[in-house]
C-alpha cells in the first residue's frame, strides 16, 4: 500500500500566534499588536480555519480590512492558505468550503458602512490593521453581528500596528491603564452579561 503524505499548508508559530489561537481561544476579543513582520494576518486567516471542519456550514466567517487596496493584499495570502482547500468567488469576495463553511473578505471605509450588514450573522470577525479605523463606529457596531443561531462559538480577532489613527481607542480598549498583555480584562455589558478582552503583545522576533 503506497505511504500517504500529507502537506500542511498553514500551522500557528510558537509563541502569540499558538498562544492566542490555543490560551485565548475561549476570549470573546482579541488584539495582536506589535511592529511589522510577526504574523498577524496568518494569525487571523488560522484563527477563522479552526472551526470550519467541525461547524461546516453554521461556520461564517467576516475579514475586514480598512479600504480595498489593502484588502488586495490579503486576497495574495489568502490564495496561499485557504486555496487548497476552498473555492474563490470574485463576484462576492467570498471563500466556500465543500462543507459550507465560507469566509468574506470586505472593507470599510466610512462610518457607516457597518449598516451594509444589518442582520447578518457572523459568529467569527477578523479585523486586520484595526487602529486604521480612526473611531470604533463599525467595529463596535459590527459586534452585533457576532452571533449563530446553530450554536457556533463566536469570537472577534483583530491586529494592528503602532502609529495609527485609531491607535488610542484600540489601545483602551484591550489594554487600557495599569492592564498588562495576556492579562483578560472582563467587561460587564448593558443588558448585563459579561464579555472577556485581551491584548496579546507580538514582534517580528516572533516570526
Amino acid at each position: 500500500m503506497a505511504k500517504v503524505i500529507e502537506k500542511v499548508l498553514w500551522a500557528p508559530q510558537d509563541g502569540p500566534q499558538r498562544i492566542a489561537m490555543n490560551d485565548y481561544r475561549a476570549v470573546d476579543e482579541l488584539f495582536m499588536g506589535g511592529a511589522r513582520g510577526p504574523g498577524k494576518t496568518d494569525f487571523l486567516l488560522g484563527d477563522y480555519l479552526q472551526d470550519v471542519e467541525k461547524w461546516g456550514a453554521a461556520w461564517r466567517g467576516f475579514f475586514c480590512r480598512r479600504s480595498y487596496p489593502e484588502l488586495a493584499e490579503v486576497m495574495v495570502r489568502c490564495q496561499e492558505i485557504l486555496g487548497p482547500w476552498a473555492k474563490w468567488t470574485a463576484q462576492n469576495k467570498t471563500w466556500t468550503f465543500p462543507n459550507g463553511a465560507y469566509l468574506r473578505l470586505r472593507f470599510m471605509q466610512h462610518d457607516l458602512d457597518w449598516m451594509k450588514y444589518q442582520g447578518h450573522q457572523y459568529p467569527w470577525q477578523g479585523w486586520d490593521e484595526l487602529p486604521q479605523h480612526p473611531n470604533d463606529q463599525n467595529y463596535v457596531r459590527m459586534l452585533a453581528c457576532l452571533r449563530s443561531v446553530h450554536g457556533a462559538p463566536t469570537r472577534a480577532r483583530s491586529s494592528g500596528n503602532p502609529g495609527c489613527p485609531g491607535q488610542m481607542w484600540v489601545r483602551h480598549r484591550f489594554m487600557p491603564d495599569g492592564v498588562k498583555p495576556g492579562t483578560v480584562i472582563k467587561v460587564k455589558m448593558p443588558d448585563g452579561s459579561f464579555k472577556t478582552r485581551a491584548f496579546i503583545k507580538a514582534s517580528v522576533y516572533d516570526n
